[in-house]
């Protein structure tokens, strides 16, 4: 069984440990078993704050879940602990692979069923003759908190920051749960870059550090802006980027495949090059999970002109991306960088969805177009039939974004089956935005488009934001740039739910008061973690009233999930 002691009223630094043996119902010995660590997240402007100790959260109940990625339901086992009495017990978990643990805080007996704390892990595993040490990060419910390491667990040399303070980089989850941060720039205080780099940083979450890849785990060039996409074997492509060329800033053609489980040989450079003319940054790649190629979409050139061209990057024999080949896929019918790219429903014939971005005269655009694979696909050009080998670009009549962007925000909603596109600047030069939300399904039904009902509407426009969908459904939005201006406002897009009489699809909410990010932010990154909450990395920020930096800081949203299957993958 396993025990837990709960927090200590006004301690600086506070714990619940969990001592748990596994196998079967009964303790292996021999070491086995798991060993768990709770720990706060960090308020602004105050020192560590135990958030179960704060009575204006008014935490008396702790419910800890533990579940299995394949069977969720059979091994789903839950246990609440009263903080006032200080012990309660959890059944042993049985030796196996992929398990997480969820822990939320309710009030004490007789009050609401409210979630005011909520923490989770990645997956782990109970592997026989040894004995897992894991952290698990709490913080309030629906709020946004600094970064804090497990001081029990840190290790020397990690951080709770980023290592490097970086813009236009890329942060990829790997299987394991940590986070795999790559290149990047930084700027002066006008926002212009003034360094690119090539280093990598590794996220822990069962840490709460960053730590630095190892020596041999570094980009061959520097590179910003660039793609990186996850293949299905847990290693990453890296594609493309404003790099340095023959000792000036300029776009690099070069490819690289990083292996973050590889001790000796981490990175290697592929032999597949971009053609010359059509190396690119502000691109976007997308996966096609059916046969693991990655289509790299649009971009800017060597002159900071928008381009058509389209690429596809093919595994080789027996599909090693080691060995690929970069196949032209056809341009699209419009030139554009700074777009999304996005495919719904994971079936083979399912479009690669590109929207928006910077047309071939700087231009705001608003057209959207679709690389489609389904032979029965009309419209390709000259007759084409496409297939899953060569796919054709489509523009479905009527099928536009309801206002011109780039710099926005595409997310999968509605259990993958819609893309909803938030924010981005309306004007070449930045200055206005857009606030209306856009919605398109796999069938290119809109809604909110041109000619549409509305599907809802951001009180404060804004480009370089992030959109991050939750496990509830709902879209966490945080930061962006609006006139020049980093912001720091953090709203939640709401659907409305079935049967409900709503006006609009999406209703935005903003955090409780003293929940939103700590500083302005914009052109940072967030990604939704297996824990269900949400990392918030770099940017760009406020160094005085009129002056930019580059930020390394690390932020988590926590969320509030009313079921937790909310949360889980």
């Amino acid at each position: 069984m396993m025990s837990i002691k709960t927090l200590q009223k006004g301690a600086a630094l506070t714990w619940t440990a969990f001592a748990l043996s596994a196998c079967g119902d009964a303790a292996t010995g021999g070491g086995t078993g798991l060993e768990l660590r709770l720990y706060s997240a960090v308020r602004e402007g105050s020192a560590f704050v135990p958030v179960l100790d704060d009575p204006a959260l008014g935490v008396g109940v702790l419910e800890v879940v533990s579940i299995r990625k394949d069977d969720p339901e059979g091994t789903t086992r839950a246990r609440t602990f009263d903080l006032a009495s200080g012990t309660g017990t959890l059944d042993d978990l049985p030796i196996g692979e992929g398990y997480q643990l969820f822990v939320r805080g309710f009030p004490p007996a007789g009050g609401d069923d409210v979630v005011r704390v909520f923490g989770g892990t990645p997956f782990f595993d109970i592997v026989e003759g040894q004995k897992t040490r894991i952290g698990v990060q709490l913080g309030v419910a629906n709020c946004v908190m600094l970064n804090h390491s497990a001081e029990e667990l840190s290790r020397d040399g990690g951080l709770e920051d980023m290592i490097v303070k970086r813009v236009g980089f890329t942060a990829t989850e790997l299987p394991d749960g940590r986070v795999l941060v790559i290149g990047g720039a930084g700027v002066d205080g006008s926002g212009q870059p003034n360094k690119l780099h090539d280093s990598v940083e590794i996220y822990d979450p069962r840490l709460g550090q960053f730590f630095p890849a190892s020596e041999r785990l570094h980009l061959s060039t520097v590179r910003a802006w660039h793609t990186a996409t996850l293949l299905a074997d847990g290693r990453v492509v890296v594609f493309g980027g404003l790099s340095v060329v023959n000792g000036a800033p300029a776009p690099t053609g070069t490819i690289e495949l990083i292996d973050p489980m590889s001790a000796e040989n981490p990175v290697t450079v592929l032999a597949a090059t971009t053609p010359g003319g059509l190396e690119r940054w502000g691109h976007q790649a997308t996966h096609l999970e059916f046969d693991g190629s990655v289509l790299i979409t649009g971009g800017l050139d060597r002159t900071s002109r928008a381009l058509a061209s389209v690429l596809r990057l093919v595994p080789g024999p027996g599909g090693d991306m080691a060995a690929a080949t970069l196949v032209p896929q056809g341009d699209m019918r419009t030139a554009r960088a700074w777009h999304t790219a996005s495919r719904l429903q994971p079936r083979n014939d399912a479009p690669v969805i590109v929207a928006g971005g910077v047309g071939p005269e700087g231009e705001p655009l608003a057209a959207m177009e679709a690389m489609t694979l389904n032979p029965a696909q009309a419209g390709c050009p000259a007759g084409q039939s496409p297939s899953a080998a060569s796919g054709c670009w489509v523009q479905p009549q009527g099928v536009a974004l309801s206002q011109a962007r780039f710099g926005h925000r595409a997310v999968a909603v509605g259990g993958g089956r819609q893309l909803l596109f938030v924010g981005g600047y309306s004007s070449a030069d930045r200055t206005a935005t857009a606030t209306a939300l856009d919605l398109v399904d796999v069938d290119f039904r809109m809604g909110g488009g041109p000619g549409q009902p509305p599907v809802g509407q951001l009180e404060t426009g804004r480009g370089d934001l992030s959109a991050t969908v939750l496990g509830d459904g709902s879209v966490l939005v945080t930061g962006g740039m609006q006139g020049r201006r980093p912001l720091r406002s953090s709203t939640r897009l709401v659907p409305c739910a079935p049967g409900e009489a709503c006006a609009q699809v999406f209703t935005e909410r903003r955090l409780p008061d003293g929940c939103g990010m700590s500083q302005e932010r914009f052109g940072h990154e967030a990604l939704r973690l297996q824990s269900g909450s949400v990392l918030l990395l770099g940017g760009v920020g406020l160094a005085g009233p009129e002056t930019l930096t580059t930020m390394g800081r690390a932020e988590l949203y926590f969320p509030a999930p009313a079921y937790l299957n909310e949360v889980y993958p």
